[in-house]
């Protein structure tokens, strides 16, 4: 997150000023006519507010994200901390990523899994299909789909998990080195480079 403000006193922060106030009528009319809804207007309003103020703290200022992944009305974020921070859609829970040190984040359709520091796979979300029943073990990368999702074990072969529709847990076997799981379908990248 980018929150750097101009100046508060000096030609820039003149310059910032003027343009606020020249542009801002048109960003209130844009934000209420592309918003899904007049409270998303409002908020996005109040964010500007506050960012005109200087208000907002200084901590958001400072966040940076290592992985992102966006999934169907939800999005999550690895944090230069390890933590994940989801945003969108919260009703089966999915934007409510659970405590921990992570390194990689993949969000499906209305749920998410986050690989932990420590190998350890944890889904969180929906789960209709088993998507969030992760297989025991110590894995290496993860990647969901619509309503399943894959992961790479410490020793390459690839475990799969949520609906079975379509061959989506019928995972080759062999060695890879990166998984990524869409839609209905998973892709892999073998060791010797093939996919």
């Amino acid at each position: 997150v980018n929150c750097q403000r101009p100046a508060t006193n000096g030609y820039a922060a003149r310059k910032y000023n003027q343009l606020l106030r020249q542009r801002v009528p048109r960003l209130i009319l844009s934000l209420v006519v592309r918003s899904r809804s007049l409270a998303n207007a409002l908020s996005s309003l109040a964010m500007l507010a506050a960012f005109q103020q200087g208000a907002l703290a200084e901590e958001s200022c400072t966040t940076r994200f290592t992985q992102l992944s966006g999934g169907e009305f939800h999005s999550c974020g690895v944090l230069d901390s390890g933590a994940i921070e989801c945003w969108g859609d919260n009703y089966f829970g999915e934007s409510d990523a659970p405590a921990g040190t992570f390194s990689e984040v993949s969000v499906g359709a209305g749920f998410a899994c986050g690989l932990q520091n420590d190998g350890a796979v944890i889904c969180w979300g929906i789960d209709e299909e088993g998507q969030t029943q992760v297989p025991p073990g110590e894995y290496v990368d993860v990647s969901a789909g619509y309503d399943h999702a894959c992961a790479i074990r410490t020793d390459g072969q690839v475990v799969c998990w949520g609906s079975a529709a379509f061959g989506k847990l019928d995972a080759p076997s062999g060695e890879f080195i990166k998984i990524h799981a869409q839609g209905w379908s998973t892709c892999g990248i073998r060791l010797d480079g093939q996919i």
